[in-house]
């Protein structure tokens, strides 16, 4: 075998080793993208501005040095990327501003919402969505508050909202359980189990989705439609809730998923 030929195989041997890594890890490398631009925008804009200014300004440098080597122009162009910069970084200080009123915000909406002020948690809640529509966690909870109080058009409005920022096993499984949860609030055990079947199947094919689901229903269980639930139906979501966070037993988990929702003995 010549040396061209050899060349030329082993270029094509690490072409399709590539094209096959590429393959089988490009999913994980897009939820891994999505991720970063989902959790870290400021970031995203920081480097997104910085990384054209310098090549900008490193253009403009060299092209003086080439065409009109003066220390004015040299001078000039300093100040002019210098002023850009300023002006960006009073960008970023405000941004950071939105950030921590987004987090006061948030803690102090979640406080109303786990004292039972539903009312006054919606409307911190709704301010914080506004500053960051896209985080998933607010969203998630403020979907929970709309059921609590009966908002069920705002809560599918949110709904398709939240499914376009799905990056995570855990935030579908949230969504198929708030799902469920429209139905139990409105006392509709029977439209309740349908859907809960879709928990569980979800679950059975995406095991991991409930490892750090830190979810409860103690706000559920302080608002006035909880207190007007039936006796099966407040039964079915605490299982329910139970499932979907791994704290049933082996014995009740079985039960659950076989359909037996209220855990009772046949």
């Amino acid at each position: 075998m010549s040396i061209d030929l050899f060349v030329v195989v082993i270029a094509i041997t690490f072409l399709v080793i590539g094209a096959l890594l590429f393959a089988i890890l490009k999913p994980h490398i897009n939820r891994l993208i999505a991720w970063f631009k989902e959790r870290a925008p400021l970031v995203k804009r920081y480097w997104k501005f910085v990384i054209p200014l310098l090549v900008i300004t490193s253009l403009a440098y060299t092209l003086i040095y080439i065409y009109a080597p003066t220390e004015i122009n040299i001078g000039l162009v300093g100040q002019i990327s210098g002023l850009i910069l300023a002006v960006f970084a009073g960008y970023i200080a405000f941004s950071e501003l939105g950030e921590s009123r987004f987090d006061k915000l948030e803690e102090s909406g979640m406080d109303n919402f786990r004292k039972g002020e539903f009312k006054l948690a919606q409307t911190r809640l709704e301010e914080a969505h506004t500053i960051k529509p896209k985080d998933i966690g607010l969203l998630a909870n403020l979907m929970e508050l709309y059921l609590i109080l009966g908002l069920f058009d705002k809560f599918e409005t949110k709904t398709r909202h939240y499914r376009r920022h799905i990056i995570e096993e855990k935030e579908e499984l949230i969504l198929l359980y708030l799902k469920c949860l429209k139905e139990l609030v409105q006392d509709h055990p029977k439209d309740a189990k349908l859907k809960i079947k879709d928990v569980v199947k979800y679950v059975n094919s995406h095991p991991r989705s409930r490892d750090t689901l830190g979810w409860n229903n103690k706000e559920l269980k302080l608002s006035d439609p909880y207190k007007l639930l039936s006796k099966e139906t407040k039964e079915i979501a605490d299982n329910l809730v139970a499932y979907v966070t791994d704290k049933l037993d082996t014995e009740n988990e079985a039960k659950f998923v076989e359909g037996n929702y209220t855990l009772k003995t046949k």
